[in-house]
């Protein structure tokens, strides 16, 4: 096995197809297909099941997979130690986050990042917080934002943000008029929430179920714009951090109530491979987001985590 056949074999496994991975290797199919199979035949694995509609890796092909992606990321690494005299950083860098997210800071660090670093790219890919932790692990992805993160030690996870979850609910509501409501009585109100794995949705599932209840989930909706105007419209209430639904509370559209008794909160963070050394470019990407986070007006930054402990 060397680095060219571990090369070819991460291209066709993120391609899902030998015709497209040899267009973009500019390869001869035959030639492709055949470092392949000698690969196999080295690791007396199967790696790929090959069907009408491309390629799908077997158990042994995902392990290898995985140990691909560490060892051509190390490799980079050392290019660009190497190469360290260089003083601007260069390179691809994948970076994932929310879509509530990614609203507020996709442009801003895609312009950031093209005045700071003009040989560097930058892909983002914007998903739920589940899918894109999951990413991370499969090494898809260099770096992201993600309200979803559990004790591991393949990753480093920097808590960048901590937001209070809040009722968002019609306006004319019959609520008491109060900022505030128990979380026990928002449980049993018509509920909008995301189709799970949705981040809030599992948080208060999870608060819910040791208070002894479960929310009272009426409509599914992935959508937050869409969300909101079903509660506009009188479809029920949501949950979600205040921040989100902000203007929309200033034009009076909807009434917002923090929810307390328990307080139920969500947590940003800042998450990359722990088992690698970061490339500078992911470096000054990272560096870039905790910026412009910093960077963003009071009506859509969320609470830092000090100060929200306060």
């Amino acid at each position: 096995m060397d680095f060219r056949q571990l090369k070819y074999f991460t291209m066709v496994a993120e391609a899902k197809s030998f015709t497209r991975a040899a267009e973009l290797l500019g390869l001869a199919q035959p030639a492709l297909s055949n470092q392949m199979l000698k690969l196999e035949e080295e690791l007396q694995e199967q790696l790929f099941i090959r069907h009408s509609r491309g390629i799908e890796l077997t158990d042994a092909g995902r392990r290898l997979l995985s140990h691909a992606r560490t060892i051509l990321h190390q490799v980079d690494v050392a290019v660009e130690d190497v190469r360290g005299a260089r003083d601007e950083p260069e390179g691809l860098v994948r970076v994932g986050m929310p879509r509530s997210m990614g609203e507020i800071l996709a442009v801003k660090l895609l312009q950031e990042a093209r005045r700071r670093a003009p040989a560097m790219s930058v892909r983002i890919v914007e998903h739920f917080s589940e899918s894109l932790y999951a990413l991370l692990l499969e090494r898809e992805l260099d770096i992201a934002l993600t309200y979803s993160t559990e004790n591991s030690v393949r990753v480093v996870a920097e808590l960048i943000s901590l937001q209070r979850l809040s009722l968002i609910s019609p306006v004319n509501s019959d609520l008491p008029s109060t900022d505030q409501i128990a979380l026990s009585s928002a449980m049993e109100l018509p509920l909008i929430l995301g189709s799970p794995p949705h981040v809030v949705r599992k948080l208060l599932t999870a608060a819910a179920m040791e208070n002894g209840t479960l929310p009272n989930v009426v409509h599914e909706m992935d959508s937050l714009q869409t969300t909101l105007s079903m509660v506009e419209g009188g479809l029920g209430h949501t949950v979600l951090p205040a921040t989100l639904a902000a203007k929309a509370a200033q034009e009076g559209l909807v009434e917002v109530r923090t929810i307390v008794s328990p307080e139920v909160t969500r947590k940003l963070h800042l998450v990359r491979p722990a088992q690698s050394t970061p490339t500078r470019a992911q470096l000054l990407i990272r560096n870039l987001l905790m910026e412009l986070l910093q960077q963003l007006p009071p009506e859509a930054r969320e609470a830092r985590y000090s100060d929200a402990l306060s």
